[in-house]
């Protein structure tokens, strides 16, 4: 005759349950707020696989099905569905460490995700964290496609965005300051706050603008009808031919948007060097 699983279970077993509970939970606590030692959180991630394992062993050994509730409430499947729910969010983020580069903060062309930088240090617990939550947002863009709060329209590269802004008709300076710019014949309205956040985004300034000493063009062109690039050059006339001036004064970039939303979705750098992340990048509408 089989024996039946049972549901009632006897106050030690349910301390064993209590102790695995706070193993599971252990690591993510350790990475947030206990220890900042890398040989110690690594020590303590063992905590969390090793109560996994016992869930399903108690499970059989007690025939009882209870002790399976813990491969649910632990911070894997936590992170895990957190990452399937952050495909609805206006800005659906693979999450990741290390020193970001300039084109780090791109939506990706391939999943049409951000990048989330949790800081340059790794500190050896982000598989508790990060893994889960990019394994749930790629399994919903799987199964769902592209997340739709996100640019889904043609995305240059940046070889591309390069040649298609490199011999069009400028744009006044003067103009691009009061925020628009000047495509294939038409004025695009991107507003006074946007036109200086691309200078800013690209690490220029404003207030040069006019400068004899200061070589300055703004070429903005649309590419298959959908996306805008915004490119910003400038060269420093006096101190041309001094050393390392060229790498320190001259800056060559641009903005990609979407022309319909007016938002910013990506940065190509040419030239120069920039701020880790653009903030038009960051903002979500």
């Amino acid at each position: 005759m089989t024996a039946k699983a049972s549901y009632r279970l006897g106050w030690a077993q349910w301390l064993i349950l209590l102790v695995l509970l706070m193993l599971l939970w252990l690591p993510f606590l350790s990475y947030g707020f206990i220890s900042r030692s890398l040989s110690l959180r690594s020590l303590i991630g063992w905590t969390l696989p090793i109560a996994l394992l016992s869930s399903p062993f108690l499970a059989v050994h007690w025939k009882n099905p209870i002790p399976t509730i813990l491969l649910l409430v632990n911070p894997l499947t936590m992170n895990f569905g957190l990452g399937a729910a952050d495909w609805f969010s206006n800005r659906p983020s693979m999450y990741g460490r290390g020193l970001p580069s300039s084109d780090a903060g791109n939506l990706d062309p391939d999943l049409r995700c951000y990048y989330s930088s949790g800081g340059c240090v790794i500190v050896g617990g982000e598989w508790v964290f990060d893994t889960p939550h990019n394994s749930g947002l790629r399994l919903m863009t799987a199964l769902l496609g592209k997340p739709h709060h996100t640019y889904r329209g043609p995305y240059p590269s940046q070889e591309e965005a390069r040649n298609l802004t490199a011999e069009t008709k400028t744009t006044n300076p003067e103009d691009f300051l009061k925020g628009t710019v000047l495509v294939e014949g038409k004025t695009i309205t991107l507003g006074v706050s946007v036109a200086s956040q691309i200078l800013s985004d690209l690490n220029e300034t404003d207030f040069d603008f006019g400068d004899q000493y200061v070589q300055r063009s703004v070429r903005a062109a649309i590419y298959k009808q959908r996306c805008l690039i915004v490119r910003v050059q400038t060269k420093d006339l006096l101190l041309q031919n001094e050393i390392r001036s060229d790498d320190q004064q001259n800056h060559d970039g641009c903005i990609l948007f979407d022309i319909q939303t007016k938002r910013a979705f990506a940065r190509y750098v040419f030239h120069g060097d920039v701020q880790r992340f653009a903030r038009l990048l960051c903002e979500v509408n």
